[in-house]
């Protein structure tokens, strides 16, 4: 308990990693308000880079605040459709799989995938599907097919892209 929650919080009574942590908070912000949508239920977005690097920095609780913190602020800034709440909580849950998996551990390619395999099946395709489901009045089924054929395009290519910032901001981010 103390490597997931008091550690994490005694690094950010640091100035340069409070900093760290608001810095990556505002460019996922800034990755998540430039989405490219495809329909409401349907988007890609680069975020989960910046909160990859604060599980990997600052562990999952630190990190399931602030991926339900760039979930809020982006939909402040840029709202597209009703807003649903429960769609924060699975943003939070993305972030303390993310966490658990990456922090204070050897971030592997095994770990990266893994981490990402559950977040786009049981968080983005299921969870989000019927989530927008309810938010819409539609049938769970549309926006799960149309939502499980993205995620298993994108996979491949979010495990790439993770892999490669991961190896290049490794000595950055882990000090």
């Amino acid at each position: 308990m103390k490597k997931y929650l008091i550690q994490p919080l005694t690094d950010l009574k640091s100035a340069k990693n409070l900093t760290l942590c608001a810095m990556l908070i505002a460019l996922a912000v800034a990755t998540s308000i430039l989405n490219i949508y495809f329909t409401n239920a349907i988007k890609v977005s680069f975020s989960f880079i910046f909160i990859t690097l604060i599980a990997i920095k600052f562990g999952p609780i630190i990190t399931g605040i602030s991926a339900g913190m760039v979930d809020v602020i982006q939909y402040v800034l840029k709202p597209i459709g009703p807003f649903q709440p429960l769609l924060t909580l699975s943003c939070i849950a993305t972030g303390i799989v993310c966490g658990l998996f990456l922090y204070k551990n050897k971030t592997s390619t095994a770990r990266i995938i893994i981490s990402r395999v559950i977040n786009s099946v049981v968080f983005s395709t299921l969870l989000d599907s019927y989530f927008i489901s309810i938010l819409y009045g539609k049938v769970f089924k549309e926006f799960l097919v149309s939502r499980a054929v993205k995620n298993l395009i994108f996979l491949p290519i979010e495990v790439i892209v993770l892999i490669l910032v991961i190896r290049l901001t490794e000595k950055y981010v882990k000090q």
